[in-house]
């Protein structure tokens, strides 16, 4: 992939300082001499937003800018704004601005204050920038319509940048170099609702004309539909349910309030654009099923390989001595059949065995545990603990890519303490869900003493031990010593579940539900809640990733 390196002065510390300077300034110059510019601008630098800044990311060095451009345009021509400024438009903004301040003012003290202070800045600075440049802008009559336009021009240029990126044409590296996260980016599944909502509002805009009066023209430029049926087109690319909503919205409002037939026939032809094009293999909606299969586990883990005896500076007086038959009396590990599987494809994931403690005066103890590793490099490593206590960092060219008992050793001192032992499991290094991953086999089973859990990140979790769909409960196969005790099995998960991204809404929802019922005025604070979700959860669900947000679409 092509790469743009930023040139050398232009990095670091003074980087981010210099162009505060250059766009504040740049964009104070453009709308004092130029101050129809002022809603493009605005628009574009919300739309277009870099991170290379210092002081504030770029959209708020633009905003500010603008407003002393427009500020100094007024007093240059005395020409003050009037009482037509006042539209819902800023009433909203005003109210929405206030709303977060008290909110801030009754959650700032709590125990996420430094978070919630953070995110009521950002919301309140913007807020009040924005509605500076609303109010200083020129109210000519041609003024609303030129913010409908500039919104309806950013909808056309995002989705532009999409289809090209989907063309493979290589407009991620550029975007990169320049700090900008493209809401367009056809590779960043985080960016579709937010690009939907964007390509959704700006197809009425673009068939509108951006506002022209002449309502013979409206609709009737074949220019216009194209320039549509293009945002149509990028929007169906997102794979995202919540574009389908807004499609629907959007197409069923248009309707409504054509006027006539021909009017109509423009908007069916772009939900037939919209239906066609989300039939594409590359990004169907298809490829997000409502009903998917729970995950099965149907490798049977067999063995003849004797326990490992513990190496000699970790031997205790009286260790038996290596030898390649298993010790008499000692069960041999059993032919089983994994379940499920707990991924470890996140380093923040934690799994948890406990069972009973050790027999007293036990020698050469050791773990077995079912697992695969799902390819031999070397990116990630897994990580064993016993009581807290690291005891073995495996790597993946020294395990099997099929599900086997793995064997470590453990020091007699962390198991011959007469309190149940507890063992970890972490994967460390370069994780991800494709190639760098360990698995780890479960039953649908539960033993006396025995008892297993995950640390999702934000909680821990023991109703569901994996991030595959469906319910993966009972026990991880994970026996001290090779002694495998007994297990009474249950039912498992329906073979059929509803996709996690919709199962996880409907927790979400209720969470964000019974977080506004214990704070309905004020909330918990501008954009905490995915630091009040443990504490909101409903306790019969379970969740493996951390939200930002309630995902409310």
């Amino acid at each position: 992939m092509m790469s743009i390196a930023v040139p050398a002065f232009l990095s670091g510390s003074t980087q981010g300082r210099i162009l505060d300077v250059l766009v504040f300034g740049l964009a104070g110059v453009l709308a004092y001499r130029f101050p129809r510019t002022a809603p493009y601008l605005a628009v574009f630098s919300v739309g277009l937003q870099s991170t290379l800044t210092h002081s504030l990311t770029s959209e708020g060095d633009a905003l500010a800018g603008l407003t002393v451009g427009l500020a100094l345009t007024r007093i240059r021509s005395r020409h003050w704004p009037s009482r037509r400024v006042v539209s819902y438009t800023l009433l909203a903004l005003v109210a929405l601005g206030l709303l977060v301040g008290l909110s801030f003012a009754a959650n700032g003290r709590g125990p996420y204050g430094n978070e919630v202070a953070s995110g009521s800045e950002y919301f309140i600075s913007r807020t009040v920038l924005a509605a500076a440049v609303l109010i200083l802008s020129e109210q000519d009559a041609d003024w609303q319509h030129r913010w409908v336009r500039a919104i309806a021009l950013l909808a056309l240029i995002l989705s532009a940048f999409r289809i090209a990126e989907i063309a493979g044409l290589p407009i991620r590296p550029l975007t990169d170099a320049l700090g900008i996260a493209m809401v367009s980016e056809y590779s960043r599944i985080s960016d579709a609702n937010i690009f939907a909502v964007v390509a959704a509002v700006g197809i009425p805009f673009l068939l509108a004309g951006g506002g022209s009066d002449d309502s013979r023209t409206i609709w009737q430029s074949w220019g216009r539909w194209l320039a549509a049926a293009l945002v149509t087109f990028a929007l169906a690319s997102t794979e995202s349910r919540t574009g389908v909503v807004i499609m629907v919205v959007v197409v069923s409002s248009l309707l409504f309030l054509a006027k006539t037939g021909r009017r109509r026939m423009m908007v069916l032809g772009l939900a037939l654009i919209y239906a066609g094009s989300s039939l594409f293999p590359a990004f169907s909606i298809g490829n997000k099923p409502v009903v998917v299969s729970a995950q099965p586990v149907t490798s049977i883990v067999a063995t003849n390989e004797a326990p490992i005896i513990a190496p000699p500076h970790l031997q205790s007086p009286g260790s038996p001595q290596p030898t390649p038959q298993p010790i008499p009396g000692q069960p041999k590990l059993p032919a089983i059949t994994p379940q499920w599987r707990s991924l470890l494809d996140r380093t923040s994931y934690v799994l948890e065995a406990t069972m009973p403690p050790a027999a007293r005066g036990a020698r050469g103890s050791y773990l077995v545990f079912v697992v695969r590793a799902a390819s031999r490099a070397n990116q990630a490593t897994l990580r064993i603990t016993v009581n807290k206590i690291v005891v073995a960092d495996l790597q993946p060219s020294g395990m099997s890519p099929y599900y086997h008992w793995e064997q470590v050793p453990v020091p007699d001192a962390l198991v011959d303490t007469g309190k149940p032992v507890t063992v970890g499991f972490t994967a460390t290094g370069n994780v991800d869900s494709s190639n760098h991953y360990f698995a780890m086999g479960g039953i649908y089973a539960r033993s006396s003493g025995y008892s297993s859990r995950i640390w999702t990140g934000h909680s821990w979790l023991q109703n569901d031990l994996s991030s595959d769909p469906g319910v993966q409960s009972g026990l991880l196969l994970v026996f001290l010593n090779g002694a495998v005790p007994p297990l009474e099995y249950f039912a498992a998960s329906p073979s059929e579940v509803i996709d996690t991204s919709l199962s996880d809404r409907l927790v979400l929802w209720k969470t964000a539900l019974i977080a506004f019922v214990h704070n309905p005025a004020l909330g918990t604070g501008f954009y905490t809640f995915q630091f009040v979700q443990d504490k909101y959860e409903p306790g019969d669900s379970a969740l493996f990733f951390a939200y930002t947000n309630a995902h409310s679409n």
